[in-house]
């Protein structure tokens, strides 16, 4: 059931937004409360967009750059929630503002009431994950989980993108609160196609902020293992350069490896131009080291492109999908799994279809979450 003139705000506290391919995580998720009938929202430090994407923006103008910024980030916040009076706010990713602003508001904000019942139903949208992030103190990690555990307290929802998350903060959260939701498929649709319908060229594409997190090099020397027997094979690079040093580092190995006619570092690329790689590559590989969810290996596989990954970002989850899984930074492995896709265009197409049909039942699931959180209102 859609209702009518129901409001939903999309928080994302401090961030700096200003391309919706590079943040489709905030857009995705409105867009997909607009398209269900929801007057929707996103609220954020600074917003620049030009495209048209189908729902409003509130910037704070606050980046967190000082504690006075918090502070006054609360106060706004208010204001503006009290004025739009929404009946679901999703705040992205946890952040100790989060239990502040829920308590605020409803002390001091203006909530819908239903026989003195506040309405607001309030979400966490979480890329928590048990593996710890590399290099990341045991310490900061046990803040983690005291923080999204006093966050829960003031939660309605906790939505999570892959089962490793749910199964994590399961431990020490009722499930009734959890919410399994792999948001992003309606983008990734976009790119819908078949192996056999692309003109398929042998090139080895991969789609990442240019950033060490990424393990681009991890690919780059990989490949160079196998270039000398696949000299027709290529490596395009798609994303921008938010790293220039490691940027550097990269360009270095392509230098020492003799990789400088192979290998293509093309920058940011979106729309027709990012669905004609998708779709003239052969194999997609994202060589993360850490990874949350890594929409674009399910871009990948949804555009027909058998996909190698990492295990970063619940790998046993995509090995259930059909991508071919190894361990992080484990070049030898990588190598393997490359060296048997390069050889055999029956094995890309083979994994292609696998993983397109296992796909199929995990999509257009923020329908079914706003579905939940409808009934949900109805409780109030």
């Amino acid at each position: 059931m859609i209702y009518v003139n129901k409001r939903f705000i999309f928080y994302s506290p401090g961030d700096r937004i200003y391309e919706i391919h590079l943040r489709r995580e905030q857009f995705e998720i409105p867009r997909g409360f607009a398209r269900n009938g929801y007057d929707s929202t996103l609220v954020s430090g600074l917003i620049n967009v030009s495209q048209d994407v189908e729902i409003d923006f509130f910037q704070t103008n606050h980046l967190f750059s000082n504690q006075l910024q918090i502070i006054n980030e609360v106060g706004e916040v208010i204001r503006e929630f009290s004025k739009e009076k929404p009946d679901v706010v999703m705040v992205y990713h946890n952040n100790p503002l989060i239990s502040l602003l829920v308590v605020s508001y409803r002390i001091f904000g203006h909530s819908k009431k239903d026989n003195g019942k506040k309405r607001v139903v309030w979400a966490l949208k979480s890329d928590w994950l048990e593996s710890r992030i590399p290099g990341q103190h045991p310490l900061g990690r046990l803040i983690r989980v005291l923080g999204i555990f006093v966050n829960q307290l003031f939660l309605n929802y906790i939505l999570v993108e892959t089962p490793c998350a749910f199964r994590s903060l399961s431990k020490f959260i009722s499930e009734k609160k959890l919410v399994l939701s792999s948001n992003f498929f309606q983008s990734a649709l976009n790119y819908s196609d078949k192996y056999e319908n692309g003109k398929r060229e042998h090139t080895l594409l991969t789609v990442a902020v240019v950033s060490r997190q990424k393990g681009i090099h991890i690919l780059l020397n990989a490949f160079s293992r196998l270039s000398s027997q696949f000299l027709d094979w290529k490596v395009h690079v798609v994303g921008p350069m938010s790293d220039i040093e490691y940027y550097k580092e990269l360009q270095e190995i392509v230098k020492a490896k003799g990789l400088e006619s192979q290998v293509a570092f093309l920058g940011p690329l979106y729309g027709d131009k990012l669905r004609e790689e998708y779709t003239t590559a052969s194999i997609f590989c994202l060589p993360s080291i850490y990874e949350s969810f890594g929409i674009v290996r399910y871009e990948a596989a949804i555009a027909g492109l058998p996909v190698v990954t990492s295990n970063a970002g619940c790998g046993e989850f995509l090995s259930q999908l059909g991508m071919l899984v190894y361990e992080y930074e484990r070049i030898d492995e990588l190598t393997e799994l490359l060296k048997n896709l390069m050889s055999s265009e029956t094995l890309r197409i083979r994994v292609s279809s696998n993983q397109q049909e296992n796909l199929r039942d995990i999509r257009g699931s923020i329908s079914d979450f706003i579905g939940l959180l409808e009934r949900k209102i109805q409780l109030y």
